[in-house]
């Protein structure tokens, strides 16, 4: 006695060439199986071709720093930034497959630089790293304790 589903199984395939033939798409089972073997191949291609982007979205809705930036380099490059003496609470993630946000605090005692001082690292991460869309904030007071400052709260 065949397993459970076995004859289901069986008996599937011949009835949908039977359908097929008998509505006309196919003019023989072996013509069905050539149809039938050019639409694996077409689903084949689709997900080949697709294979990045669902990669992508996957990443993106883990709010994944994207593949190419090295979040530990774009610390660094602000934390070097004249008068900053401290980074946190930095995030980096895709707002898109083709757009990245950065935010972050920067503590400068020296009091607020000015929107040039904050275009020019915005631009700087755009160029070297690829990041669109960057917000600062400025925190002057390297005593008052952000509540964000630890790497990790989120």
């Amino acid at each position: 006695m065949p397993e459970m589903g076995q004859t289901e199984k069986n008996s599937v395939r011949p009835n949908v060439f039977r359908f097929a033939l008998e509505l006309g798409h196919c003019s023989t089972q072996s013509a069905c199986l050539k149809g039938a073997s050019a639409l694996n191949r077409c689903r084949a291609t689709i997900v080949w071709g697709t294979w990045g982007l669902l990669r992508d979205s996957m990443a993106m809705s883990l709010s994944a720093v994207p593949a190419g930036i090295d979040p530990g380099a774009v610390r660094g490059y602000l934390e070097k930034c004249k008068g900053v003496t401290q980074v946190h609470d930095l995030h980096i993630w895709p707002m898109s497959t083709t757009e990245v946000a950065l935010t972050c605090h920067i503590v400068i005692p020296a009091g607020q630089p000015g929107d040039a001082y904050l275009m020019g690292i915005a631009h700087y991460l755009k160029e070297k790293f690829g990041i669109q869309h960057a917000t600062l904030q400025v925190e002057t007071d390297p005593s008052s304790a952000c509540a964000l400052a630890p790497d990790h709260v989120v």
